[in-house]
């Protein structure tokens, strides 16, 4: 048994030594940790899967802020290669979608808030940079939470953009949706974060929803450069 591509190509991977990680946090699948990358495998019956073309689309973003995408795979057993190789070699459908590849991100246990001011004021800007390159891509964000990121020294990391879509609206109004999905991450790292300030957070985040998301978005990368820590905010 063997993963292969699109292209019908075996990926260089031995499956003895895949490490599942964060089998309770996963919805639609199992993820597995393979030496300096994670494997993300569907359950056989979910309808949650990424979108192909969203995901051939991802693979072209540099960004320091977002998962680096490898390879979409199929699991081929011994018994079915040959079969599947005829109908590859003879332009047919043999592929059919079972999971994905990318980069491990190792998280580091820190709390944001009460790191310097500039970890979150340079997340934030790697993020809004990566919102405009997904709008431009007309891909519009979405399952945008805590969960869905690893917290690293360096910075916060989106790492789960199964539910990414293409979308035909225009640009403008994709951009819209996506910086609300960027507030909302904000929303929930501030309130997890918080500890036993949770309200004060939540009463924070409720003023900025009167504006629009870009707005808001900016308006604490402004804030944010006026204290020592993120989590002082909460005292303006």
């Amino acid at each position: 048994m063997g993963l292969y591509n699109k292209s019908f190509c075996k990926l260089n991977i031995n499956l003895d030594e895949l490490t599942k990680i964060n089998e309770d946090m996963v919805t639609n699948g199992l993820i597995y940790r393979y030496r300096d990358m994670i494997l993300k495998k569907y359950w056989y019956c979910t309808e949650y899967t990424i979108d192909e073309d969203v995901f051939n689309k991802l693979c072209t973003i540099d960004n320091d802020y977002f998962i680096k995408l490898y390879d979409l795979f199929t699991i081929i057993s011994d018994d079915e290669h040959d079969e599947k190789y005829a109908k590859y070699r003879q332009g047919k459908k043999f592929f059919s979608l079972d999971g994905y590849t990318a980069k491990y991100y190792q998280p580091n246990y820190i709390n944001p808030l009460l790191e310097k001011s500039d970890y979150l004021i340079n997340s934030i800007e790697g993020l809004k940079e990566l919102v405009d390159t997904l709008s431009n891509l007309k891909i519009t964000m979405d399952d945008t939470k805590i969960k869905n990121t690893v917290i690293q020294n360096n910075g916060i990391i989106i790492i789960d953009p199964d539910y990414y879509k293409l979308s035909n609206k225009d640009v403008e109004f994709i951009k819209n949706n996506n910086y609300k999905e960027l507030l909302q991450l904000l929303k929930t790292l501030f309130i997890q974060y918080s500890v036993l300030r949770k309200m004060d957070a939540l009463n924070y985040f409720t003023e900025l929803y009167n504006i629009k998301p870009l707005e808001s978005v900016c308006y604490i990368e402004k804030e944010l450069r006026k204290v020592k820590r993120p989590i002082d905010l909460l005292n303006l």
